[in-house]
């Protein structure tokens, strides 16, 4: 039987933006329309990031000293209203699909070599024949030259939100 399933990601990896100092309750509010404006007419992320550069860019131009802090793109509204979402990226194989954790394909540091290199899933681990048994042994990662040495990057990353953040946010609010 195949196991698909993605691998174990412990919680210490996860992204959780805290509020930052620089937020300003003046405009908030728009804030918190333009993504409710998001939501009701389900814009894309990117409709809303150009929305959000528009109202910067004319607000700053009105009174630019009021509006010095006011977010530039929809990363940092969300950023400042604690609305960051976990993403868990996962290495992927570009032939058999199967999912890696990405930490153990690439490297930080030069001179450093990744944990997984190449795929190591068997389609039939149990076939009489022993080319069926062979693993996938595709590449993962690629070299990337720097002046400091050589780095390892991913081929192909898969991203997916965090399941607890999903169901939090399916969930709806008690009061």
């Amino acid at each position: 039987m195949l196991d698909y399933s993605t691998p174990d990601i412990e919680s210490s990896e996860e992204e959780i933006f805290e509020d930052i100092g620089n937020h300003d309750e003046r405009f908030s509010w728009i804030l918190i329309w333009i993504l409710k404006y998001q939501q009701r007419y389900r814009l894309p992320d990117t409709a809303t990031d150009s929305l959000l550069k528009f109202i910067h860019y004319l607000l700053t131009y009105l009174d630019q000293d009021q509006f010095t802090n006011f977010p530039k793109s929809l990363y940092l509204v969300r950023k400042l209203m604690g609305l960051g979402l976990c993403i868990n990226n996962y290495a992927t194989c570009l032939a058999c699909n199967k999912l890696y954790n990405h930490n153990e394909v690439i490297t930080k540091k030069p001179g450093q070599i990744p944990i997984c290199l190449r795929c190591t899933f068997v389609e039939y681990p149990n076939h009489p024949m022993f080319k069926m048994r062979q693993p996938c042994n595709q590449l993962l990662a690629k070299e990337v030259p720097t002046k400091d040495g050589i780095l390892y990057r991913l081929l192909l990353s898969y991203p997916i939100i965090n399941i607890k953040n999903q169901l939090v946010i399916i969930q709806p609010k008690r009061i």
